[in-house]
């Protein structure tokens, strides 16, 4: 039987970068590419195993087989990481929910994929923020007690932000470059390795009772 056109595979992955990803979240490229790199990646996957071109896959094809079969391809034969296929699997999950929502009469189809768990992965250290990511961590602060979290309070935390940042350069602020540069200059990376110093040394809890 052949999908109308409006909820045809290829219609609603569409839909799911411009209208949902693009407009309804409202999320950052980054993220977009991400997501469109998994499920490139899956497509491309299942179209070999299905034998025929990714134009011809259709919505019975999303199976939850399918997507663990994906999963233990990007670790075995891709070497990618637990995080990486936790990553992948993510990207296959916002893409299900938004079948369901505009496919209800496969419901049980694309739950049995929402169920697949996350794989247990090493927690990772962040090694630096990007500027907006720090403006957004000292913005979302709340002290829990005045006294607890006076040296977490946003203009402090901002404080210590910009006078470790200073000490990561090594100069003075006004040898910071005032002009546009990259995010991946050596200048922006030591300068966003700076934050580290406030998310560790800053964390709001009771007084000391010492």
């Amino acid at each position: 039987m052949t999908q109308s056109k409006d909820n045809s595979l290829l219609a609603l992955v569409q839909s799911f970068f411009r209208d949902y990803l693009g407009g309804i979240r409202g999320a950052s490229a980054h993220t977009i590419r991400a997501y469109r790199d998994a499920l490139k990646l899956f497509f491309l996957f299942l179209a070999q195993g299905k034998r025929r071109p990714i134009a011809e896959l259709s919505l019975e094809d999303i199976q939850a087989e399918a997507v663990l079969s994906f999963l233990g391809n990007v670790e075995t034969q891709r070497r990618n990481s637990a995080t990486s296929r936790n990553c992948r699997l993510a990207a296959l999950r916002s893409f299900v929910q938004h079948l369901l929502r505009h496919d209800i009469a496969r419901a049980n189809q694309y739950g049995r994929i929402l169920a697949i768990p996350s794989k247990r992965a090493p927690v990772r250290l962040v090694s630096f923020l990007e500027p907006e990511e720090a403006r957004a961590v000292i913005a979302a602060v709340e002290a829990r007690t005045p006294l607890a979290c006076a040296r977490s309070s946003p203009p402090a935390l901002s404080l210590q932000y910009r006078s470790s940042s200073q000490r990561s350069l090594g100069s003075p602020r006004s040898a910071a470059p005032t002009g546009p540069s990259p995010t991946g200059s050596a200048f922006w990376q030591r300068r966003q390795g700076a934050c580290l110093s406030i998310v560790a040394g800053n964390g709001c809890g009771p007084p000391s009772t010492r």
